[in-house]
């Protein structure tokens, strides 16, 4: 198979982007699935090729590119083209041969190729699923959209059957923000499903063009929110949620889901969204558990988170997520998408609480239905109260360590380490620190004797000072006691010895 591939799409050296015959043979629907689905899914990203493929739309064909884009290399793979082409042409009646000159102006404005009744005027996309074609039913005498598995599934009679019931219960859906799906059958083994012809662009195309205020992008989810909400009551889920597969109305504006070539009814169990082992959707807008490939990932949750992708994108101008589809997978499972009003400050708290929990990893934590998301953009549109509630950073931590276990329960063995180490660092400081206060207390202490001793020898010799001051005091005062003793006995005398005189001198017989 290898081998087969090669001629079909051999390489061109310019890297990821696919060579342009491999682009033109996508064009034609004539690539392999797993290969069809890669390039849809590189063609969301690369801007570059979604052009060239562009170009090779606009000629009609894609051999006139790989003629003009090969190398000699290239020959394997323009001679089976080129006899695809010629055996075409033989088999177109003679009055047609006219209109093709070459031109493929010409070409496309005068189609000769038919699917049943249905005419075939040009195509209008090309996916990993299928080819939708801009196609008239003379029939009913109105334009329709035609959508055209692609050869690999048509060959594959499981797929087939599921293709036919899933588009069944899709065509039971009846809401105004639904493209209506008129027909679903099979011509001569090939199924097809007929859709109403929406005159607009794409929400892709239409977003680029302009900017999107907050309310604005409010009321516009609330009518894709709305859509999602009666399919999810239909048992219908979409699982290709995104801007390209929305319309906008170019009579009132209204947006309009289409293309629910990955629905399925959530009725079948069985169903799953691989196919060959290739993932399903567009990686930018898939959710945590699509992108892992589980098979919860057929819930209405799935639809929701994709819902909370393009309103972010309608905040901010771009995904939560970029890089090539193998990086895309990987941070849709791991990441943490950024806030949107890191993006653009315009946005409201409110909005942006909704947004994110849109975007929860774990499904069971995004709104539990596309009404219950209705319900809250339009209690921020009324400024009530919204239900949802900010992600704390509790929250965050605990999401991060329920997504990375094996890391977390390193990081808290490392945490509990540290805190130990720190703990036991803690207490012997605390102790060192004890034994130094201790010492600084003794040697107050001892300080403290010491100057008491000062203080008391100050005090003895003072003391001492104190008591020969009082001894000298004393000897003063008993030589000043004995003198005046002296004194008053030598006074003491004389008084007595005058008395006698006197005495003597009155009566000298005496």
């Amino acid at each position: 198979m290898t081998a087969d591939l090669a001629r079909v799409a051999p390489s061109d050296g310019n890297g990821p982007c696919p060579a342009i015959e491999r682009l033109a043979a996508y064009h034609r629907g004539t690539l392999p699935e797993d290969l069809a689905v890669e390039i849809d899914q590189h063609l969301s990203e690369c801007e570059s090729c979604d052009s060239r493929l562009a170009e090779i739309e606009a000629n009609g064909d894609g051999l006139i590119e790989m003629i003009r884009g090969g190398s000699g290399d290239s020959l394997p793979a323009i001679v089976p083209v080129a006899a695809e082409r010629m055996a075409k042409l033989r088999s177109l009646p003679d009055e047609l041969h006219a209109t093709l000159d070459g031109s493929a102006e010409a070409f496309a404005s005068e189609p000769a190729e038919f699917f049943g009744r249905y005419r075939l005027i040009r195509p209008l996309g090309r996916g990993g699923m299928g080819t939708v074609w801009l196609a008239h039913d003379p029939q009913l005498s109105r334009d329709v959209a035609l959508k055209i598995p692609h050869g690999s599934h048509r060959a594959d009679d499981t797929w087939r059957g599921r293709f036919l019931r899933e588009a069944r219960a899709a065509a039971q859906l009846d809401h105004a923000n639904i493209c209506p799906i008129h027909e679903v059958g099979e011509i001569d083994g090939h199924p097809y499903m007929t859709m109403g012809c929406i005159t607009g662009p794409s929400l892709k195309e239409w977003l680029t063009q302009r900017v999107v205020v907050p309310p604005q992008a409010a009321r516009m989810m609330i009518q894709l929110a709305t859509a999602v909400a009666y399919a999810h009551s239909r048992g219908i889920v979409h699982r290709d949620l995104k801007p390209g597969n929305v319309l906008v109305d170019e009579s009132d504006g209204r947006l309009i889901l289409t293309d629910f070539g990955l629905a399925k009814s959530t009725a079948d169990v069985d169903a799953t969204i691989t196919q060959t082992g290739i993932l399903m959707g567009t990686p930018a807008y898939m959710s945590p558990e699509q992108a892992s490939g589980l098979a919860a990932a057929g819930g209405p949750a799935t639809d929701i988170y994709s819902l909370g992708v393009m309103l972010f994108e309608m905040l901010t101008g771009e995904t939560p997520f970029r890089g090539t589809p193998r990086v895309l997978l990987t941070r849709i499972v791991g990441d943490e998408p950024p806030s949107p009003r890191r993006l653009n400050d315009a946005v409201p708290r409110d909005l942006e609480t909704i947004v994110l929990k849109c975007l929860e990893k774990q499904p069971e934590r995004r709104y539990a239905t596309a009404t219950a998301l209705v319900e809250d953009l339009q209690r921020f549109l009324d400024h009530r109260p919204i239900a949802a509630r900010p992600i704390t950073w509790a929250g965050r931590m605990g999401k991060w360590m329920k997504r990375r276990p094996a890391v977390a329960a390193l990081g808290i063995v490392s945490f509990v380490a540290l805190v130990g180490l720190s703990s036991l660092g803690i207490a012997l400081w605390y102790k060192a620190e004890q034994r130094n206060a201790d010492l600084r207390r003794l040697l107050t202490a001892e300080g403290e004797l010491d100057s008491r001793k000062r203080e008391l020898n100050t005090l003895q010799r003072e003391s001492e000072q104190e008591q020969r001051r009082l001894d000298e005091l004393r000897r003063q005062a008993e030589a000043v006691r004995q003198q005046t003793q002296q004194q008053r006995d030598r006074s003491l005398f004389a008084t007595q010895l005058q008395r006698v005189s006197d005495v003597w001198r009155q009566d000298p017989e005496l």
